[in-house]
């Protein structure tokens, strides 16, 4: 029991440590199978808000990272590789369990369907390259 209210009051504390302009981030680490290893969790400060309501001393925001929805997980034979935005250069390779490489193509666009119906049943593991950034998804054929 008080063990529990301890670590209930932790984030508590620690928010109070750094002030208001704390921000709580969990990260989480997969191993190869997909997972999960390790939670950590980390109060990031964020800087003062002047009075003109603008962030005082900020540097530019960057680029909106280049996202990846892979649906439908698990399917019957085809998915559908989905970007937050058009990818100009892009690559996909296709392994199964075996560590096989079953496919291997280059692709561009937003949306981009995948036919994996003359393989298999199974657990593929998917690595996606486009422009510049590294996705790796695992994909369940049943």
């Amino acid at each position: 029991m008080r063990l529990s209210f301890i670590l209930l009051l932790l984030p508590t504390l620690a928010s109070a440590q750094f002030g208001q302009n704390c921000t709580w981030k969990t990260t989480f680490t997969y191993d190869a199978a997909g997972n999960r290893i390790r939670r950590m969790e980390a109060c990031v400060t964020n800087p003062p808000v002047s009075q003109s309501g603008t962030p005082g001393n900020r540097l530019p925001a960057p680029a909106a990272a280049l996202t990846l929805q892979l649906y439908p997980n698990p399917g019957e034979g085809a998915f559908t590789m989905e970007f937050s935005s058009a990818v100009t250069h892009g690559s996909m390779e296709v392994f199964d369990l075996n560590g096989k490489l079953v496919v291997n193509r280059s692709f561009e666009g937003k949306i981009i369907p995948v036919d994996l119906t003359e393989h298999a049943a199974g657990i593929y593991f998917i690595r996606i390259q486009a422009d510049g950034e590294l996705f790796e998804q695992k994909w369940l054929k049943y």
